[in-house]
């Protein structure tokens, strides 16, 4: 089953939204990187640690501290995809096939910079 979601956010670097088996990062899933690296890539992990798959770079910052980006997230048993926008499927910056499949239940939001988020279930 394909399951998808929308979401706003607004900072100038290092958003994380975690897709979870569980309530915290001590449990498997992914995480998803916006803005990174001083908001010039993004990338997608399997864990909570730094296992890095896929990488996006970009010719411009993707965050804005100003005002609030929106971002589309789908994934299909492990097939995780991530784009710009409101419309699913169109701005798509990243992409992945993980061979670890997990059981999502929970979704986690972290920063290490002021943040602000609108998250549409």
């Amino acid at each position: 089953k394909k399951f998808s979601f929308r979401f706003e956010v607004r900072a100038s670097t290092d958003a994380y939204l975690g897709l979870s088996t569980g309530n915290s990062t001590k449990i498997s899933g992914y995480w998803i990187v916006l803005g990174g690296w001083k908001n010039s890539k993004s990338c997608l992990r399997d864990g909570f640690v730094h296992r890095t798959t896929c990488f996006a770079e970009h010719d411009a910052f993707i965050l804005k501290s100003a005002e609030y980006v929106k971002f589309w997230v789908t994934w299909n048993y492990g097939n995780i995809s991530v784009g710009i926008g409101e419309t699913f499927n169109h701005g798509q910056i990243m992409q992945n096939n993980f061979h670890n499949v997990y059981d999502i239940n929970n979704l986690l939001i972290k920063s290490f910079n002021i943040a602000n988020w609108i998250v549409y279930l």
